[in-house]
């Protein structure tokens, strides 16, 4: 069972400047692990994978939206801070920078940056000394943080055909790097492991349309 509480407020701060304030509250109860992995004791994968029941989580986020004037309205930066934290004990950071630019009629160029750090659960080990009632090794649950940076250039139609408002053509490419402070990879090295970090490339192009 899951339970979702938010609420927002927006401030118009100045002509220019739009502020968000933002929570989110979510509650689970159930069977919350995957029953697919296995945790590692004395270097030994040795049984499933054990969760608490319950778990509840903050999320607390402020973001702003500031218009920039170069003789006319032509471009923008937009800002936000997010912060999580849940009774599992695990603490986020997470941290969003973005810059749009109109470079001629129809064409806008966005430029963004996305930076997450996060603290383990109180109960995940990459490998355990002993048994305990709760046990996970699950590296979306270690310490990590990963870091985004992305480019999008859209083109703006307008009335393409009769039937629609506008529409867009729009390529994006995004660079993103992960890396797991306390999880190791074993399948090459099955006593040691190796540190998990990885990158990815990721190409997008698609259409938009508004009617």
């Amino acid at each position: 069972h899951r339970n979702n509480y938010r609420a927002g407020l927006s401030q118009v701060m100045s002509p220019t400047f739009v502020m968000n304030f933002s929570y989110e509250g979510i509650t689970d109860n159930g069977f919350l692990n995957s029953p697919y992995r296995a945790v590692r004791i004395l270097g030994l994968f040795a049984r499933k994978e054990l969760y608490p029941q319950t778990r509840t989580s903050h999320a607390f986020a402020i973001d702003g939206v500031k218009m920039l004037l170069q003789g006319r309205l032509r471009s923008s930066m937009s800002f936000g801070y997010r912060y999580f934290m849940d009774t599992w004990e695990i603490s986020a950071h997470t941290f969003n920078l973005a810059y749009s630019q109109r470079l001629s009629d129809g064409f806008i160029m966005d430029l963004r940056f996305r930076y997450y750090d996060q603290s383990k659960a109180v109960f995940y080990q990459d490998s355990f000394s002993q048994q305990f009632n709760f046990m996970a090794r699950d590296k979306e649950l270690s310490t990590f943080t990963d870091l985004s940076l992305g480019a999008k250039l859209s083109y703006a139609i307008k009335k393409p055909f009769q039937f629609l408002d506008r529409a867009s053509v729009n390529v994006a490419f995004d660079l993103i790097r992960f890396d797991y402070e306390n999880f190791r990879d074993y399948s090459v090295d099955r006593i040691n492991g190796t540190p998990f970090d990885f990158d990815a490339q990721i190409i997008q192009f698609y259409f938009s349309a508004w009617y």
